[in-house]
């Protein structure tokens, strides 16, 4: 992570670095720029200037329609340079003594001179879409150069001598492109490239020195603290060994008194079932309850009415285990009461329903099928709460006998519906 940090912290310092001096080289192009765009100016305003005949300077044959394009002086002859030009050739000066380059450029150049090279022609045709300046570090001539160009665009006395081509005051004419060699800036800034880099591998040697020496403290302190948990270790073994023995016991123990206790219960709760099925003249009654585990949520159950029907009854309470057979009983003592009181088997489910509904907590509820039967017409209504049950006739025929409600417990508003049968 140290050497992480410290590789960032130089990359980003020289990357900064970079960047100052592209914005130096970049500076320089556009003080380059704006002398060169004043000068042109001033050339362009005094409609060229005039200068002797010779050898390197010859009239300029793109202004053969120019009039006094010469001028003859006892002197000697003088011929007339436009601002373009006289600025092209302090250009080459310029690139001769200064090593910047500057060029006055075109799409469309009077003298081929002018003529954009492939970086000034996408340049100008970016100028030309709305840019309003292009730069970027390019390579020219094997050398890295800064190039910047920033648009030219047609003044009055421009007109002059571009009118022909069609151009009007504030169209844009081309540009004047400057190239500044980075070669020197990049030289210069290599004193400060090596302090730079100096100053952060000393700090980068400076903090493993010291993370080395942290280390070291660091892991003699573990080894004393884990000889001392090790000790402590050997320790708790010997307490844990003897407390996994005592909790052992104790839990054989109270895992025999609780098998007692649930053998209690579900003796307590079998006895609850009917002993015998009732006698009924033309009848056959019985019923069996095999609980899956030790206690059960299920029971059966006949119980005389005081009308002198029999009501018969089969439930069942969500879940296994002990709570449901605790729910269970209080669902059967509940029903047993009402039983003795009323002979309406939707109003005993709907009072059931409710004494239950505040008892019962969030997940639990019972299903529960209750039948009446009257042994003098021989007529059985029921009421199903989430429960069904089948009628089997005596030639093997059956009738599924649906659930007319919903489970009890699960809402305190619950209103059963009574089905009968002939």
């Amino acid at each position: 992570m140290w050497t992480t940090a410290a590789a960032c912290s130089l990359a980003w310092n020289l990357r900064e670095q970079r960047q100052n001096i592209y914005e130096i080289g970049r500076n320089n192009a556009e003080t380059a720029y704006e002398k060169d765009l004043l000068y042109r100016r001033w050339l362009a305003e005094h409609g060229g200037v005039y200068v002797w005949v010779t050898d390197k300077t010859q009239p300029n044959v793109y202004l053969s329609t120019r009039p006094r394009r010469e001028v003859a002086t006892p002197q000697g002859t003088l011929t007339l340079i436009n601002p373009a030009t006289a600025t092209r050739q302090v250009f080459e000066m310029q690139s001769e003594v200064l090593g910047v380059r500057s060029h006055l450029t075109s799409l469309r150049p009077i003298n081929p001179l002018n003529a954009p090279d492939p970086w000034e022609s996408d340049a100008l045709q970016l100028l030309e879409s709305g840019d309003t300046e292009v730069c970027s570090v390019e390579p020219m001539g094997g050398k890295s150069y800064l190039r910047l160009m920033r648009p030219l665009v047609t003044e009055r006395q421009c007109l002059e001598c571009h009118v022909e081509q069609g151009y009007k005051v504030g169209d844009l004419r081309g540009g004047i492109s400057v190239s500044v060699p980075m070669q020197p800036l990049w030289n210069a800034a290599w004193m400060e490239t090596i302090a730079v880099c100096t100053g952060h591998s000393l700090l980068w040697l400076i903090g493993l020195l010291g993370i080395a020496l942290g280390t070291r403290r660091h892991r003699k302190e573990v080894e004393s603290r884990l000889v001392a948990e090790q000790e402590l270790r050997e320790k708790e073994l010997r307490l844990t060994t003897f407390a996994e023995r005592h909790a052992r016991l104790k839990a054989e123990r109270e895992n025999l008194e609780t098998q007692a206790q649930l053998r209690v219960a579900g003796t307590i709760q079998q006895r609850l079932l009917p002993g015998s099925a009732p006698v009924i003249a033309g009848v056959d009654l019985a019923g069996l309850s095999k609980p899956a585990e030790v206690t059960s949520g299920d029971f059966y159950d006949f119980i005389a009415m005081p009308d002198g029907c029999l009501g018969i009854v089969i439930a069942d309470v969500s879940g296994h285990g002990t709570g449901p057979a605790l729910l269970a009983t209080e669902t059967c003592a509940y029903l047993r009461a009402l039983m003795e009181t009323h002979t309406d088997v939707g109003e005993i489910l709907t009072r059931l329903n409710k004494l239950l509904a505040l008892d019962f907590e969030d997940g639990y509820f019972a299903t529960l099928f209750l039948g009446r039967f009257d042994p003098t017409d021989r007529c059985f209504v029921y009421a199903g709460a989430g429960h069904q049950s089948h009628l089997l006739d005596t030639d093997g025929t059956f009738v599924t006998l649906e659930s007319t409600g919903l489970p009890l417990g699960l809402f305190d508003d619950m209103t059963a519906v009574v089905l009968k049968i002939e």
